[in-house]
């Protein structure tokens, strides 16, 4: 009888523990993935102009890590900032789905330690399988299988885009009205490639295209800007550099130190990325680039795509975000500037998925042409997939 007692006991907890688990999920969901209270009616009803010419735009952004939150990105949620509905609804044509798969204790923009690793809570929480709960690497790889099965039941309106031929078929769909969106798989942090470059060849299998050097603390490839050591590239980081041009993939230096974006601008044969970050000259941060830098990507053909958070801007509401893309496009030209929105990213920001189309008419109203608009709004990112992928 005490046997049996204690069985259901145990069951009892575990069932209570589990139910837990998923209410802390959505709680820091909707916590740390937050939107600025606005007035949307009203900023809408400003932007006619804006609205009718975004309508006409192939939408791209360099990064949001929404699928590594449990929520079902083929509904409409009422936390987080993107799904495929509010994809859809904020005309978005190409997104790069980042996975981060490390989270250092007391994470911070100044200096983390690369040997504290809080994700396996998250990872129980949402009910990964046990090979994702102290495994980078499987993380990853789950994530990836995660994103194939979002496509698969998407009713064609998801496409995980491997190839220059896939991405072609995207844009070919899009000009015929199509709303599907192309979804681009990225690592944040070649640290998810545990065992060393060798890994690349299951990333690049599981569908991996764009992969960011370092992520919040230093790895076995480079130095953060938010590590201790911030040290540059090593010499598995060369290599992994020369692996990822060599297979058609897209290096990312977000996060980088100066040594690490140094010495990969030294290095790199192929135009690059900062995928998501902010202006030193705008808003003074060890997260954020200076204009040196940005110079450096736009002269070698690579994008740099400005963040919405706080961090990047230092604002709270869209012209903050349009006065940073103003900024970049006229010290380096319209060509060589994006969206990076960071969305899901532990960010608050001052829209979500749907509301794209506000910052498309900001851009307008800040004196930008509708060619120059288009470019940074998505074609720019576009030209680039286009000539990096096999």
């Amino acid at each position: 009888m005490i046997r049996k007692i204690l069985i259901t006991l145990g069951v009892l907890l575990l069932i209570s523990a589990g139910f837990f688990c998923l209410a802390l999920g959505s709680i820091v969901d909707g916590k740390r993935n937050a939107v600025y209270p606005h007035d949307t009616a009203q900023a809408f009803a400003l932007s006619d102009e804006g609205q009718a010419l975004h309508q006409t735009l192939f939408v791209a952004d360099l990064h949001a890590d929404s699928l590594c939150w449990d929520r079902d990105l083929l509904e409409e949620n009422d936390r987080g900032h993107l799904d495929l509905p509010r994809m859809q609804k904020g005309n978005v044509a190409l997104q790069v789905w980042t996975v981060f798969s490390k989270i250092p204790r007391g994470l911070n923009v100044n200096s983390n330690p690369s040997d504290s690793d809080l994700m396996p809570l998250m990872a129980i929480s949402a009910r990964w399988p046990l090979s994702a709960w102290f495994s980078p690497k499987g993380r990853a790889l789950h994530l990836a299988r995660r994103a194939h099965s979002l496509a698969d039941k998407s009713d064609g309106q998801l496409q995980i885009i491997r190839s220059k031929g896939d991405l072609t078929s995207l844009i070919e769909a899009r000009k015929g009205g199509e709303k599907k969106v192309g979804i681009l798989l990225g690592l944040e942090g070649a640290h998810a490639l545990e065992d060393g470059v060798g890994d690349i060849d299951a990333m690049y299998d599981a569908g991996y295209r764009v992969i960011g050097l370092v992520h919040f603390f230093d790895n076995r490839y480079g130095g953060s800007s938010s590590g201790e050591a911030k040290g540059g590239l090593t010499d598995e980081g060369k290599e992994l550099i020369r692996q990822m041009e060599g297979r058609g993939m897209v290096v990312d230096l977000a996060h980088a130190s100066p040594r690490l974006f140094a010495d990969t601008m030294a290095i790199s044969t192929k135009p690059l990325i900062i995928s998501h970050t902010g202006l030193q000259s705008l808003c003074d941060s060890p997260r954020n680039i200076t204009d040196q830098q940005l110079r450096e990507v736009a002269d070698r053909g690579g994008i740099v795509g400005i963040g919405y958070w706080e961090g990047a801007t230092c604002g709270q509401d869209i012209e903050s975000i349009v006065k940073s893309i103003a900024y970049a496009v006229k010290l380096v030209g319209a060509n060589h500037v994006a969206l990076g929105s960071d969305f899901d990213g532990s960010t608050t920001t001052p829209l979500d998925g749907t509301e794209l189309s506000l910052i498309t008419a900001g851009l307008l109203n800040s004196g930008m042409s509708p060619d120059q608009v288009r470019l940074v709004m998505g074609e720019n990112f576009q030209k680039l997939a286009l000539a990096a992928l096999h």
